[in-house]
C-alpha cells in the first residue's frame, strides 16, 4: 500500500538518540507515570546517563520515549505498552 510505504514511524525518528531499556518487572511502574531511578533500576546501553530525551525499549520491543530529569526517568510518549 502506497501510505505504509510513505509513514515515518516515531522509532526512525528517534534513530540518532540514546536507547535506555525498561526491565520488565518495572514496565507497568514505568507505564504508570512512576519516574525511576535510571542508576539503581534501569538497564541501559549508555555509560553516561545525562539528562535528556531517550527511546525506551522493554524486552527489545520499542515502547516510545521517555525523559531523563536528574537521575529519574520518565514516560513521555508511548505508543506501545508492551
Amino acid at each position: 500500500m502506497w501510505i505504509e510505504n510513505h509513514i515515518i514511524t516515531l522509532e526512525d525518528i528517534m534513530k540518532s538518540y540514546p536507547r535506555i531499556d525498561i526491565p520488565s518487572k518495572k514496565l507497568e511502574l514505568f507505564l504508570n507515570g512512576v519516574k525511576l531511578d535510571v542508576k539503581r533500576e534501569l538497564i541501559s546501553n549508555e555509560i553516561d546517563i545525562s539528562d535528556g530525551v531517550y527511546k525506551v525499549y522493554c524486552d527489545n520491543t520499542f515502547l516510545g520515549s521517555g525523559v531523563v530529569f536528574e537521575g529519574n526517568i520518565k514516560r513521555d510518549i508511548i505508543l506501545n505498552n508492551g
